[in-house]
C-alpha cells in the first residue's frame, strides 16, 4: 500500500488491520463497486446519448442502501423509462439522495 497509495503509514496500518479483522466488509465493498460500475456501463451502452451521469447517480444513491439484486432492478427500470422518453423528474427511483422532498409518490420526509 505504501508503494501504491498516498496514505500515511498510520492509515495503511489501520486499513490492513481492517482487512484482517473484517474481510467480509472489504469484499462486499468491492462487489458493490464492481456491480455499480457494471450497471453504469450497461446504462451508457443502452441509453447512448440519453445517458446522464447525474441522473444515474440520483437513481443509484436515491434509494439508500439496497441489495445488489434490487439495485439492478431499479437501474433497469430507470433505463426502460428513459428509453420510453419519460421525463427525469417523473421517473420512479429518481429522487435526489438525502432529500426531504416528496418525489414520484415516495415520501422521503419520514
Amino acid at each position: 500500500m505504501e508503494d501504491n497509495t498516498a496514505l500515511a503509514e498510520q492509515n495503511i496500518a489501520t486499513e490492513v488491520d481492517r482487512y484482517i479483522v473484517w474481510p467480509g466488509q472489504a469484499l462486499s465493498y468491492m462487489i458493490g463497486e464492481q456491480t455499480i460500475l457494471s450497471l453504469r456501463d450497461e446504462a451508457k451502452q443502452k441509453l447512448g446519448d440519453k445517458y446522464n451521469l447525474k441522473n444515474f447517480d440520483d437513481v443509484v444513491l436515491g434509494q439508500g442502501s439496497l441489495p445488489m439484486a434490487i439495485l439492478k432492478e431499479v437501474v433497469n427500470k430507470w433505463i426502460d423509462n428513459t428509453l420510453a422518453g419519460k421525463p427525469v423528474d417523473q421517473l420512479p427511483f429518481a429522487c435526489k439522495p438525502r432529500s426531504v422532498e416528496t418525489c414520484a409518490g415516495m415520501d422521503t420526509a419520514r
